[in-house]
């Protein structure tokens, strides 16, 4: 360049953007703190989804309980047994699916689950 004579000057396209430090350093932010949402709400739903299953099977316990007693003291039952055989059914699902679904996760780009050590050995 220098022996031509030339100055080298980027083309200003549409996408171009001068960096200025804070307003990057404002996204970086932004960003890591979507993916940390992301990330805990994931952990957060697989929680709850294996935890469904169990709910739905108790859920279905007391309504059979509950239709046990309205039998028992002869009142109309308010619940049906198809409805609970449907609750059961459904826990068995959930649970089926469980276990043949694979754990993928969406992709981080910035943020990294840091994993602490549960065991605190002290060396003398």
């Amino acid at each position: 360049m220098e022996t031509l004579n030339i100055v080298h000057k980027p083309r200003p396209g549409e996408n171009y953007e001068q960096i200025e430090r804070r307003k990057h350093q404002d996204r970086l932010t932004d960003l890591w703190c979507d993916e940390l949402r992301t990330y805990r709400l994931q952990v957060f739903k697989k929680e709850l989804n294996k935890k469904q299953p169990e709910f739905l099977r108790r859920k279905a316990a007391l309504l059979r309980e509950i239709f046990d007693e309205e039998e028992k003291l002869g009142e109309t039952p308010t619940i049906s047994l198809k409805d609970i055989e449907e609750l059961q059914a459904k826990a068995n699902a959930i649970e089926k699916t469980l276990t043949e679904s694979d754990t993928s996760e969406t992709e981080l780009f910035i943020y990294k689950e840091k994993i602490s050590s549960q065991d605190l050995q002290f060396v003398k």
